[in-house]
């Protein structure tokens, strides 16, 4: 009877009752350390994302912190989260040839749909060097980076699962889309219009290519994972040219993509899923209409549908606009502008909400006067080409968010 239910255990890939499970190596440590080994994990993936980001780089030159420092230290990584991935797990997924081949096909999938934005809008050298030697060396690089990200990824993503798959995926998600940008672009966000780009053209492509790989690696280990995500890097690594999108399309081509990859692959699983990751399946569905729905509020604040909004962060139109106040502002001719009118234009850089004050000249001499409702003198007279619309709707108070997000990033700075 003991040698039937240790037989009925095995073939459902669960360890033996017996004292030494057979094919597992000895080690010094017991079970219950190696499934406490997240913490760990965790901790030392933030102390990774220091030394890659922030430490080696000013201590080190640029070839031995890339090319040496980093593939070491991403390796010191991948060992610690293979320990938890060999030791620390239970159950954990098989490896699935025809979900490790649709991953790849997704990666493919995504590169196809950059080259055809690319044939549409243009190309770009690579940043990368083409010497021999510098694309060994971004080959090290990169391997050692996907292979230490993928397995971490498979082990906290199925260790966490054992909650709620959804969560863990979600949490995940997050996790690994936050090391996954290097610190230098958290500190180049530094105004409402930077956030916008940085939130298209980075955050919502690196969420959704995440959740992607998280969703693989919990069905299908790291190699599921790591198929569809070393696709990507090939292409970014070791291609001569990359596509030159503005952030609009990157955020277009970037977010939407990986979600309907992710569709792709709920559907080849099919009835191969547990109740429990079919309900982590289902609560990915949700994600596709958030990036669509993103990259279309994205898209509005570009101006792309006729209308943008602009946040109001000065005083300069009190009691009219106040900070933190949104604003509406459609396109309009030089015809149409009236005294009392709140327009938009720029000084340089910087946008300005300001009334019209006076109206000079006509056809293509026009000159406008604006001055702020709370200043005591107008600003320098605007031309016809400065003016980029007029104000039509207020909305009061909702900017505070983003006015709290650029102050958060300010202090981190």
């Amino acid at each position: 009877m003991a040698g039937e239910v240790r037989l009925r255990r095995r073939s459902l890939g669960l360890p033996s009752l017996s004292a030494k499970a057979p094919g597992r190596p000895w080690l010094p440590l017991g079970d219950g350390v190696w499934q406490r080994l997240w913490p760990a994990v965790l901790l030392w993936l933030a102390v990774v994302y220091y030394l890659v980001n922030i430490r080696l780089p000013r201590v080190q030159s640029a070839a031995v912190s890339v090319y040496l420092a980093q593939p070491v230290t991403w390796a010191s990584f991948a060992v610690l989260a293979y320990l938890g991935w060999r030791f620390g797990l239970r159950d954990r997924p098989r490896f699935r040839i025809g979900l490790t081949a649709m991953a790849a096909l997704t990666g493919g999938f995504q590169v196809a749909l950059f080259l055809l934005a690319g044939l549409v809008f243009g190309f770009g050298q690579t940043p990368y060097s083409r010497a021999p030697l510098a694309l060994l060396g971004n080959l090290v690089y990169m391997l050692s980076m996907l292979l230490a990200v993928e397995i971490g990824r498979a082990y906290l993503v199925v260790f966490f699962s054992r909650g709620s798959p959804l969560v863990s995926i979600g949490s995940m998600t997050l996790l690994f889309a936050w090391i996954g940008i290097p610190y230098a672009r958290y500190g180049a966000v530094s105004d409402i219009e930077p956030l916008f780009q940085f939130s298209g053209g980075t955050l919502l492509p690196a969420l959704s290519q995440n959740l992607l790989a998280c969703f693989l690696a919990l069905h299908g280990g790291p190699m599921a994972s790591l198929a569809y995500r070393v696709v990507l890097e090939a292409f970014e690594w070791l291609s001569p040219i990359l596509p030159n999108l503005s952030w609009t399309m990157q955020a277009f081509v970037g977010t939407i993509a990986p979600a309907l990859g992710l569709l792709l692959v709920r559907g080849g699983l099919g009835a191969h899923t547990t109740r429990r990751e079919a309900r982590a399946a289902e609560g990915t569905t949700s994600f596709v209409l958030i990036a669509s729905l993103a990259v279309a509020l994205l898209w509005f604040n570009t101006g792309m549908f006729g209308i943008r909004p602009t946040l109001v962060s000065g005083v300069s139109m009190e009691p009219a606009l106040r900070p933190g106040d949104i604003v509406i502002v459609q396109p309009v001719s030089a015809e149409s502008l009236r005294v009392g009118d709140i327009v938009r234009f720029r000084d340089g850089s910087t946008t300005i909400l300001h009334r019209l004050v006076e109206i000079r000249g006509s056809g293509p001499d026009w000159e406008f006067l604006t001055q702020g409702d709370a200043n005591n003198v107008p600003d320098r007279p605007v031309t016809e080409g400065e003016v980029e619309g007029r104000v039509i709707l207020i909305l009061p108070k909702i900017g505070w968010l983003a006015i709290g997000v650029r102050q958060l990033i300010g202090w981190f700075r």
